[in-house]
This record gives structure tokens, C-alpha cells and sequence, in this order.
């Protein structure tokens, strides 16, 4: 008997393939880390030779760094669509930081994509400017509240401030994905009453006095 000869392999639109192999790259790279990923691993994933993934990117690091900015930008595009002008502030906080546990749940491979360590200098330099991008875009959703600016906070408090608000949800996220029994809305609540209740008062015009002097 002669054996069935394999179906021929479909042929993808360009986009869609380069569509399905940043899908498959992500995949890879939140399992296994920018460094220890490999580019037969990328497309054994998306089942593709290597040498059609070439024919899409010139190598790991543009792929890597193609990956992350698209999950970069679809993780502020949550957080800027939930906290839209004409809010309350607490409320603008709260529907910011509950976009960005939102995405936690529904794009988890994206988030680790986002918060793996590296070690690659250049792709270090990547994964600093998505934070400090995520950083800027909370400091003008805080300079939107009106008695922030009634309370004449600086730029750099304003940015200081957002620092704390993303490395605290960020701390928070990476509990949550190790207690997976715990509800979005009970991590929402813990971290809204450490910050806000603290914020509250900074707006209120209430100051920590550290002691400068002392060794």
C-alpha cells in the first residue's frame, strides 16, 4: 500500500504568518526567558522552519524587541482607556491599577513577557523604557486631579509618585500569580488601601518629616 502523502502545508498571507509567529515568539519567551529562548524553539512553536521565521525577522533580539512593544502598548492602552479624564481621582487610580490586573488575567503570557528578568544590556534598555513609559503615563493621570494641582506637586513628585503606584502593583501582580486562590478585586482592594489612603492625605497637604540630620 502506498502512504498517504501529507496534506501540503497552507500558505499564509504574509501578515497573518508574521502575526502568528510574534503569538508563538511570546509564548516562547515568557516560558523561557529572553536568553535561554531560542530561535528553533520560536518556530517549532508557531511549526514553521527557522528559515521562514528569517524571512519575517532578522534574528531574536528584533523579534524580542517587536513582542514587547506590542505588549507594552496593549497593556497602557488598558490602563489609558480605564482612567479617562472626568473621573474622581480615586477612582481614575483604582480603574488604572484594575486595567493593568485585568491584563494580568487575560494576557498572562504577555505580562511575564513584560516583567522577566534579562540580562542583554540592549534588551535591558527596552524593558527600562516600557516602565518608565508605564511610569509617565500614571504621572499624568495624577496631574489630572484637580487638588494635585491645588497642591502645587512638582513634576518630579508627580513622578515619584507614579514610581511608587507601578513598582507597588507590579510587587503586588507577581504575589498574585503565586496565590492564584486570591480574587482580582481582593488584590485591587489591598492595593488601593495602602496607596490611596496614603495619597488621600499627601492631597490633603500632609507630610512624612524625615530627620535628614541623623546617621
Amino acid at each position: 500500500m502506498n502512504k498517504a502523502a501529507d496534506p501540503p502545508r497552507q500558505r499564509l498571507k504574509p501578515e497573518v504568518r508574521r502575526e502568528s509567529l510574534l503569538q508563538a515568539a511570546a509564548s516562547v519567551f515568557a516560558e523561557r526567558g529572553y536568553e535561554a529562548a531560542r530561535i528553533e524553539q520560536v518556530a517549532d512553536a508557531a511549526e514553521v522552519s527557522p528559515g521562514l521565521l528569517y524571512r519575517h525577522f532578522a534574528g531574536k533580539k528584533e523579534l524580542y524587541s517587536e513582542v514587547l512593544q506590542r505588549a507594552d502598548a496593549e497593556l497602557l492602552e488598558h490602563m489609558a482607556a480605564a482612567a479617562a479624564p472626568g473621573q474622581p481621582s480615586h477612582s481614575r487610580l483604582e480603574h488604572g491599577v484594575d486595567a493593568v490586573l485585568a491584563f494580568i488575567e487575560e494576557r498572562p503570557v504577555l505580562w511575564q513577557l513584560l516583567v522577566r528578568d534579562v540580562v542583554d544590556p540592549e534588551i535591558k534598555a527596552l524593558r527600562d523604557a516600557t516602565y518608565a513609559h508605564a511610569v509617565s503615563v500614571v504621572a499624568v493621570q495624577l496631574e489630572l486631579d484637580p487638588e494635585f494641582q491645588r497642591q502645587g506637586f512638582s513634576d518630579q513628585e508627580a513622578e515619584r509618585m507614579a514610581a511608587v503606584i507601578v513598582g507597588a502593583t507590579t510587587a503586588m501582580a507577581d504575589w498574585w500569580t503565586n496565590h492564584s486562590g486570591t480574587s482580582r478585586g481582593e488584590v485591587l482592594a489591598t492595593i488601593m488601601s495602602v496607596m490611596w489612603l496614603g495619597f488621600d492625605r499627601m492631597r490633603a497637604g500632609e507630610r512624612y518629616q524625615v530627620d535628614l540630620t541623623r546617621e
